[in-house]
């Protein structure tokens, strides 16, 4: 699957809770949801169990992921992991030009 910078822009935030929109929005398409954000949900938490699993020791581990996935990864930490946030950063992988 691949998108231009106009199409990924569109929707380059993230909060803490959904917006009316994204409730609202919800699995328009039957099967979104679940394909598209459950699914990478779940391997990118597969992924971060097996990396704090290979860890001896104390170590940063940088994700590098879409926003939609960020509160699934949070969820996990926290209430699984018992994680607790201390510092957050927003790193921008990818910069936008709305002329180009």
């Amino acid at each position: 699957m691949t998108a231009t910078r106009r199409s990924l822009a569109k929707r380059l935030t993230l909060d803490d809770l959904e917006s009316r929109d994204e409730v609202l929005d919800k699995d328009t398409i039957p099967g979104f949801e679940k394909a598209f954000i459950e699914t990478r949900d779940n391997r990118l938490i597969s992924m971060i169990e097996a990396s704090l699993a290979r860890a001896d020791e104390p170590r940063l581990v940088v994700i590098t992921y879409g926003a939609a996935h960020v509160r699934a990864v949070t969820d996990y930490l926290i209430n699984a992991r018992g994680y607790r946030v201390e510092k957050s950063d927003w790193v921008v992988v990818m910069d936008y030009d709305a002329d180009g």
